[in-house]
């Protein structure tokens, strides 16, 4: 049975049909999956930024790359490195999704994870840069907050 509502079991049916925790050793079993593939899910998403800003340069506010496993990249090279650039995002994008649908299972142990391995997944690949746009605006004026100012997509309002 589908749930609509947050529920505490340790049934739960995650994915797929086989995927079906029957005991509790199961069910805490796939809970440290979980946060390990949401932390891995973060650090495909600072890998890719980190090659596309090595392949674009430099940004305005400067994108500092000082993650600790994402120091040591290779200059990339344009042809390429934007295929490579394209693939992560595919595979970057799966992986939220996936994410997304094991929030889905409407299990609270199951969202908890994935907000624990996402938090945990940022905090250790986080670059400096994407950490200070996390900050509230300096001034009632600013109005608007981005999640990541790598990326075209910008959450918020703006004031006038």
């Amino acid at each position: 049975m589908m749930h609509m509502t947050f529920y505490w079991g340790t049934i739960a049916t995650l994915l797929f049909d086989e995927w079906v925790t029957r005991t509790p050793l199961q069910y805490y079993l796939s809970l440290v999956a979980i946060v390990i593939f949401a932390i891995i899910h973060e650090w495909l998403f600072m890998f890719r930024v980190s090659i596309a800003s090595k392949q674009n340069g430099p940004r305005a506010g400067g994108l500092e790359n000082n993650a600790p496993l994402l120091e040591k990249l290779p200059a990339p090279k344009s042809g390429v490195w934007d295929i490579i650039v394209a693939l992560l995002y595919g595979v970057n994008a799966s992986t939220g999704y996936l994410l997304m649908l094991l929030v889905m299972s409407f299990n609270g142990g199951v969202f908890i994870a994935v907000v624990v391995g996402l938090v945990i997944g940022f905090a250790l690949f986080s670059t400096s840069h994407s950490r200070q746009t996390l900050r509230p605006p300096q001034g009632a004026e600013a109005g608007l907050c981005s999640i990541y100012a790598d990326t075209d997509v910008v959450f918020g309002f703006t004031s006038t």
